[in-house]
């Protein structure tokens, strides 16, 4: 009988974790323990028998995972006040690039409200101007990219490219000598207004579409112009795009931090993607 009890009382102990941890052991101990089985239950989903050594045992299954899928913070601490008050288990809430998640329980089997971050066509937009080597917008399209695409409402700062005077002049110069006559042609182009333009723009935009308003931040970028060929680049200085997310998820964590403590909720918050089981 001994010998029976041991996996019996294996899967006893293992009953807390989830169905596949007594099924593993249904398997291990296959050999050493004659007839185990699952057996389901007629109108009991929840529970399931296991037989081994001629011994049936009820156990209750683990609820099933769920994961939900929110579309806002204010939801997202409204899923925290619930389960604080219905199981009162710990849950932690993370962020990192893209996704917000709440983490309700302590096992690995816990639930999920996940948080979707939805990256804005400026910070996309920007981010392909920073992979582009040679981009050579004209003046219009320049503009355009200011105005439309970054949104971009300065509008002293689009006046000043709009009003770019781009002047080409002729200048020739002649030589003549006793045995021959030469003639040379220099093409001078003047840009009236190119001293009232800046070396660098800060682009202000969100790094995400679905924040609250005011999630903006700024984005340092270098204006570099073609004058031979009357051309226009954007590029981002080196690490701020970057920034811009540090930053935009330094807001999200004083956010996450201001809502929960507005509901007395003692809930960590951490900058980083959870590990499962962890």
């Amino acid at each position: 009988m001994s010998e029976n009890r041991e996996p019996a009382a294996e899967m006893e102990k293992l009953c807390l974790g989830s169905f596949a941890d007594a099924l593993w052991v249904i398997q291990r101990t296959a050999v050493a323990a004659a007839g185990v089985g699952i057996m389901s239950i007629p109108g009991d989903p929840g529970k399931v028998l296991i037989c081994s050594g001629g011994r049936y045992t009820p156990y209750e299954l683990p609820p099933p995972v769920r994961r939900h899928s929110i579309d806002s913070l204010e939801t997202m601490i409204d899923f925290a006040t619930w389960w604080k008050d219905l199981d009162g288990e710990p849950c932690t809430i993370w962020h990192a690039l893209g996704n917000i998640v709440l983490r309700m329980g302590a096992s690995p089997y816990e639930h999920q409200a996940n948080y979707t971050l939805v990256q804005s066509r400026g910070m996309l937009r920007l981010a392909t101007l920073d992979q582009e080597k040679n981009q050579g917008f004209e003046q219009r399209d320049f503009i355009r990219l200011l105005r439309i695409e970054l949104g971009q409402d300065n509008a002293t700062l689009v006046t000043q490219f709009r009003r770019l005077d781009w002047d080409t002049t002729d200048k020739r110069s002649g030589e003549v000598s006793k045995d021959r006559e030469s003639l040379g042609a220099a093409i001078t182009k003047k840009v009236q207004g190119v001293d009232e333009l800046p070396d660098e723009l800060a682009v202000e935009i969100s790094v995400y579409d679905n924040l609250p308003e005011g999630e903006r931040v700024f984005v340092l970028c270098a204006v570099e112009i073609d004058f031979a060929n009357q051309r226009f680049s954007l590029v981002p200085l080196p690490g701020e795009l970057q920034a811009a997310i540090r930053i935009t998820h330094a807001l999200i964590h004083r956010e996450l931090c201001d809502r929960l403590a507005a509901r007395d909720l003692e809930v960590p918050v951490f900058y980083g993607r959870p590990q499962a089981g962890a």
